[in-house]
């Protein structure tokens, strides 16, 4: 892996660590991109050095342990219900198709919610999101769901700036619900690459069986099989 998508994390002392991307096995193996709008657990260089902090977005296990135990000194639940849905989509993905899973954000910048992040720095905010295309240029997967409406907004916004060549197959007028049954929602090129957008409601309504996504579960399985007849 490039050194450089995780040599500047550190943002300085005040501010929380970037979180660029966490996953449970190799990244480069990993066909599917798992992407919200933020992180929700801010971790900052008070709590962890930076080199131990690398060590932990390298690391999955070690990442969840210090995450728990951290969310349990706040005296929060164990697992959030984003988490858990993402662990149960996780999950899902895993063992219906046979690949790994990138979980990154749009903004790697980590807020405790959307309104704190709305709130900080320009600046650090555009530091985030160009660290989460780094992460998608580095990695370029198959697939990459998006979860929540600011989510898909602000990739599209992204896109836009970046000067993609974007194929949407949805209306501007349509709510994440109509957009959960598109397969795709949009598709576009990196380096030559073919990658397939998908998106759905966010995953703090996902659970832990997900029945009520099975539209996206299915769209997943489509995008994937694609992949597979064009590698043919």
């Amino acid at each position: 892996m490039k050194d450089n998508i995780l040599k500047d994390v550190y943002l300085g002392e005040e501010y929380a660590y970037l979180r660029p991307y966490i996953c449970r096995g190799n990244p480069y193996d990993a066909k599917v991109f798992l992407t919200g709008i933020n992180p929700a657990t801010p971790i900052y260089p008070k709590q962890v050095s930076l080199d131990r902090y690398i060590e932990m977005v390298k690391d999955y296990e070690l990442f969840m342990d210090f995450y728990l135990k951290s969310r349990k000194k706040q005296n929060k639940s164990e697992v959030s219900r984003t988490r858990m849905g993402i662990n149960s989509l996780v999950d899902w993905i895993e063992n219906e198709c046979n690949t790994g899973v990138v979980e990154t954000d749009i903004f790697t910048y980590p807020t405790k919610n959307v309104k704190e992040l709305l709130s900080i720095d320009k600046q650090i905010l555009n530091k985030s999101i160009e660290k989460f295309w780094q992460v998608l240029l580095e990695f370029q997967p198959d697939t990459v769901i998006l979860y929540g409406s600011l989510t898909v907004d602000v990739l599209k916004k992204l896109l836009k700036d970046k000067n993609k060549q974007v194929e949407y197959f949805c209306k501007n007028e349509d709510g994440i619900e109509d957009i959960e049954r598109i397969f795709p929602l949009a598709r576009f090129n990196i380096d030559s690459k073919n990658i397939n957008v998908i998106a759905c409601r966010h995953l703090m309504y996902y659970g832990k069986n997900g029945k009520s996504f099975e539209n996206l579960r299915q769209n997943i399985k489509k995008s994937l099989e694609k992949d597979k007849e064009m590698e043919r």
